[in-house]
C-alpha cells in the first residue's frame, strides 16, 4: 500500500497522487444536507498525470473503498459539484486536479482505496492505494 502524497503508477502511463484524504466532510448548508445519520462523506484530493503518448480515458466508476471483510463502496453519493472527478480524457503529458467522493460508514477503520479496471486485452489491472 502506498502512502497520502506518494506518486503512484496505475499503469504503464498513468499514475496517481492521493494528495489529501477529508474524512467528516461537510457539505455547504446552503446546497445540500450533511451525511445521513450513521454515515460519513469521505472526499480525497488528487492529480492524475498521463506520462502516455496517447490520451488516457479514466472514470471515478474504477475506484472504490473497501473494507477489512472486502466490501465495497463506490465512488459518488456525496453531493459534491466542485471540482468532482466523474469521467476524464488525460490528455498526452498532462496532469488534471480533481476530487474522489464515497459514502461510508461513520467512523469506519480499516478502508483502503482501490483502482480497477479492465484494459483493452480484458486483463483486470487492480492497485491497492492508500489505508485510511
Amino acid at each position: 500500500y502506498h502512502k497520502v502524497g506518494e506518486k503512484i503508477m496505475l499503469d504503464k502511463t498513468l499514475n496517481i497522487t492521493i494528495n489529501k484524504v477529508q474524512r467528516n466532510w461537510v457539505p455547504s448548508k446552503e446546497m445540500y444536507a450533511p451525511a445521513l445519520a450513521g454515515k460519513e462523506y469521505i472526499v480525497m484530493s488528487i492529480t492524475m498525470i498521463n506520462d502516455g503518448k496517447y490520451p488516457a480515458s479514466i472514470n471515478a466508476g474504477d475506484f472504490y473503498l473497501m473494507d477489512s471483510g472486502k466490501k465495497k463502496y463506490p465512488e459518488g453519493g456525496a453531493p459534491m459539484r466542485h471540482n468532482r472527478f466523474l469521467h476524464q480524457l488525460i490528455t498526452s503529458h498532462d496532469k488534471i486536479l480533481k476530487n474522489l467522493a464515497f459514502v461510508v460508514p461513520a467512523g469506519k477503520t480499516n478502508l483502503k482505496l482501490v483502482y480497477k479496471r479492465d484494459n483493452a486485452k480484458n486483463k483486470t489491472i487492480k492497485v491497492y492505494i492508500v489505508d485510511l
